[in-house]
């Protein structure tokens, strides 16, 4: 009962193991056609990650530059401040674009802030604390860093202490909360 060279050989063959692993031609073809499933899946997914923080760069752009920024001042800060969004949306869970839409970004050429430091105000955040909505003021010294400070400084970090006081936070948000608050002290 000879199958070499018969019609039987070609169907089996692929279901022979030759070699010293002992992983068949038949098991080879399906371990690889899963892997390429695989990568088709996780490029996609990163594709569309790519697609969201492109997005949400560009709101935040926009955002910045409706306030007075430049477009080169804008276009900075937007790279920034949208992969902390990122990551806040990790820890809190919320789609970047959520936490976005309750930023309000105004231009105030005659606002003065509430606090006076030995510079001069460049801009102030104010929070409504039962939407969670937030509104940065620029004023009329606003620079590049205005943007970065307002947006991460206050708006971010707001944003996860609220996450934690609803219990809302990833542990990895817990523990970066726990360094801010012990370096600021």
């Amino acid at each position: 009962s000879k199958i070499a060279g018969t019609e039987h050989h070609a169907g089996l063959i692929k279901d022979v193991a030759f070699s010293e692993t002992g992983v068949t031609e038949r098991e080879v073809e399906n371990i690889r056609a899963e892997l390429e499933r695989e990568i088709d899946a996780f490029t996609e997914d990163l594709d569309a990650r790519a697609k969201r923080l492109r997005d949400l760069k560009e709101n935040i752009r926009i955002k910045l530059s409706d306030a007075g920024l430049s477009l080169e001042q804008a276009e900075t800060v937007s790279d920034v401040n949208a992969r902390v969004l990122f990551t806040v949306s990790k820890y809190t869970g919320e789609d970047p674009q959520n936490i976005l839409n309750n930023l309000t970004i105004v231009r105030d050429e005659t606002g003065e802030a509430e606090v006076k430091f030995k510079q001069d105000p460049r801009g102030g955040i104010s929070f409504d604390q039962d939407s969670g909505k937030a509104i940065i003021r620029t004023f009329k010294n606003a620079d590049i860093s205005t943007a970065v400070h307002e947006f991460t400084g206050h708006f971010v970090i707001e944003h996860m202490l609220r996450a934690e006081a609803m219990g809302t936070l990833s542990e990895g948000g817990l523990r970066d909360l726990s360094v801010l608050r012990n370096w600021v002290g």
